[in-house]
């Protein structure tokens, strides 16, 4: 089978089923497998509008050639009656039918599943051989099996969430508290003993001292004595403050000076480095000069190309301001509004999540004038390179044509579509 033909296993159709196998074709239709999204063991079978001859997949959008279009709208109408038709009609031989769903410029008509039924009842143009569908046991044993596989993985992702968080918490708490000890090095006046506790030590020491060292040569009286001890022990405390105060002035004048040299080096860190922001800003959109009636149309057309592809890259809102109110050619798309482009966007946008624009080159090919409105139509080169949330990617170059018109010292896009 040509996958390119069909939409990816997984995809969702209106948010409300999701494909699990392509069953089968005919010439004008694509029938599906797929389960509802929000009911378990839930199955239907989906037909998809598809012309084999006319229709090409363009980004899960189906385009039809000009020549079918106006059959292709036929059938889509004929489609709508024939299920309103069999809605007040119930055959029990027959596939029953609940709906049908329009996306992707096509329809989706919602059907029956029925395991015993061959694909003849559900494609009228087709020689199956009698093949029919899966069996619902084997259905709901794989659901139940995706579902439970899917289940084991969220617990060991929530698993690894909570052992990651556990270690941040122990190393916040180890940080913290080296950053305590740290700070209970550092000399605390709070903390050191109180000034009577001080006394008492010293005179003790001294008493000690005065008992051991110095011989008693004569009796003198007791209040000489006190009198004596007293002076030399306010003596001795005054010593130990004075001390002390230093040792604190001494090591809060290190830290000061330990701090100003970090500042100093973080500071110049800096100021070598003021470089970066040159390199940030080259990234940023791009402003015109002032001089604009100075520029030539090459350069102002350079300028808008960069400021346009830059918003393409990172808004759908901001690439809008760079179309007219009526864009006469969007891709396949003509003589569409602001509206269609943004929705084009958003679908090309959910499809692929990383996207990087860069236009290599551009020609002018004409220039010309429309009510005193100048006109430029120009041919670019562009290279892209993208990639979806499931890790595909692709990239390459592609070549374009736009039409642009002057508007307000700048331009409007007209047209745009690519070329081979």
């Amino acid at each position: 089978m040509d996958r390119s033909k069909y939409l990816p296993v997984g995809w969702h159709i209106a948010n409300k089923y999701e494909i699990i196998e392509v069953l089968g074709e005919d010439e004008f239709e694509i029938l599906y497998l797929v389960r509802d999204i929000k009911r378990k063991g839930s199955f239907f079978v989906i037909k998809e509008l598809f012309f084999e001859t006319f229709s090409i997949r363009e980004e899960n959008f189906v385009s039809t050639s000009i020549e079918a279009r106006a059959v292709f709208h036929k059938r889509k109408k004929e489609i709508k009656d024939e299920i309103n038709a069999r809605k007040l009609t119930i055959d029990s031989d027959e596939i029953r039918i609940f709906g049908y769903e329009e996306e992707n410029d096509t329809i989706y008509t919602i059907m029956e599943y029925s395991s015993n039924a061959s694909l003849e009842r559900y494609l009228q143009y087709i020689d199956s051989d009698g093949a029919s569908l899966p069996m619902l046991s084997k259905l709901v044993k794989e659901d139940k099996k995706r579902v439970s596989t899917s289940l084991s993985i969220k617990i060991f992702l929530a698993l690894i969430v909570l052992l990651g968080m556990a270690y941040y918490l122990y190393q916040f708490f180890q940080k913290s508290e080296s950053v305590e000890s740290s700070k209970s090095s550092v000399v605390d006046e709070k903390k050191l003993p109180k000034l009577q506790d001080r006394e008492e030590y010293v005179v003790k020491k001294v008493a000690k001292a005065k008992t051991i060292e110095e011989p008693i040569v004569e009796k003198k009286p007791m209040v000489l004595k006190s009198e004596l001890n007293i002076s030399k022990v306010s003596k001795a405390v005054e010593s130990i403050k004075a001390d002390e105060n230093s040792s604190i002035k001494t090591k809060e004048e290190n830290l000061s000076k330990r701090q100003r040299n970090i500042t100093s080096s973080i500071d110049t860190k800096i100021d070598n480095n003021s470089s970066l922001k040159v390199n940030f800003k080259s990234k940023e959109k791009v402003e015109p000069e002032d001089n604009s009636s100075t520029q030539t149309p090459e350069v102002a057309i350079k300028i808008f190309l960069d400021n346009y592809i830059y918003a393409t890259a990172t808004s759908v809102k901001e690439s809008l301001k760079y179309y007219d109110k009526r864009v006469k050619r969007y891709f396949r798309f003509r003589n569409i509004g602001h509206k269609t482009v943004a929705n084009s966007q958003k679908r090309y946008n959910r499809k692929w999540t990383k996207r990087d624009f860069k236009i290599l080159d551009f020609k002018i090919l004409k220039s010309y004038k429309i009510d005193n409105i100048n006109y430029y139509k120009i041919k670019t080169t562009t290279s892209w390179r993208v990639s979806n949330s499931r890790g595909k990617r692709l990239s390459g170059k592609s070549r374009g044509i736009m039409i642009l018109k002057e508007f307000e010292n700048s331009f409007k896009i007209v047209s745009i579509y690519r070329i081979k």
